[in-house]
């Protein structure tokens, strides 16, 4: 059956495009600890490894820190192009955890590292808030 032309429409709106055929896809895969943090309705995604052992151990090291809080390890797939800058991040990743191994609260360590302490648990404490900002302290 002949539909009627549409002459409003551009003329490469007139037929369906035609599929384009896709390339091998090609990618990685690896591991990233979520923790899902209920009362502040957020979840908190560390940085990728590709180390299944290194996952699991890392979500050890971080159930102490988070008891009530559900910690996931998700299996997730990277794209071919952000292979290189991945491992760069991996290997730094790795030492990190690895280098907090021996500390007293190897979560709260690795925590303080990343640069992940706040007041979502009151993992640190924190200092009351200040009216004075700035380095001349005007507010």
């Amino acid at each position: 059956m002949a539909h009627p032309k549409n002459t409003t429409a551009p003329s490469r709106a007139q037929h369906p495009p035609r599929s384009k055929k896709l390339g091998v896809l090609t990618g990685f895969t690896y591991y990233e600890i979520q923790i899902l943090l209920r009362e502040e309705q957020m979840r908190l995604r560390l940085p990728g490894l590709q180390s299944e052992g290194l996952a699991l151990e890392l979500k050890s090291i971080l159930g102490p820190v988070f008891p009530s809080e559900e910690i996931r390890i998700a299996w997730v797939a990277g794209v071919e192009e952000e292979r290189e800058e991945f491992l760069i991040a991996d290997s730094r990743f790795a030492d990190m955890i690895i280098s907090v191994r021996s500390a007293e609260r190897p979560g709260h360590e690795l925590l303080a590292r990343l640069g992940l302490w706040g007041a979502y648990q009151n993992l640190a404490p924190q200092k009351p808030g200040s009216m004075e900002r700035g380095a001349g302290g005007s507010v």
